[in-house]
């Protein structure tokens, strides 16, 4: 679960930063990416229980406020291109 709620902080923060709230191809493959490393890192390098599920929890509250930012980012400027241009 920990590594769940990672990923999708790392991946809400950037969708956030780079304006890929449009783009979920693009989202889906940072998700899996940073999925993949996470899990890779829990199972092989972490001592088990280094994070607890306070962790999880944190990461998952973390991400609803870039999730929103994100939705109320593009609602604001109404472009469908992320690119800003």
């Amino acid at each position: 679960m920990t590594a769940f709620s990672v990923a999708l902080l790392l991946t809400a923060f950037f969708a956030f930063r780079h304006q890929l709230g449009r783009r979920p191809g693009v989202l889906a493959v940072y998700f899996a990416l940073f999925m993949g490393l996470e899990w890779i890192g829990e199972h092989y390098f972490i001592p088990p229980g280094a994070f607890g599920s306070e962790i999880a929890i944190v990461c998952l509250v973390l991400s609803v406020p870039f999730l929103v930012a994100t939705w109320v980012s593009q609602r604001r400027t109404g472009s469908d291109d992320p690119s800003g241009s």
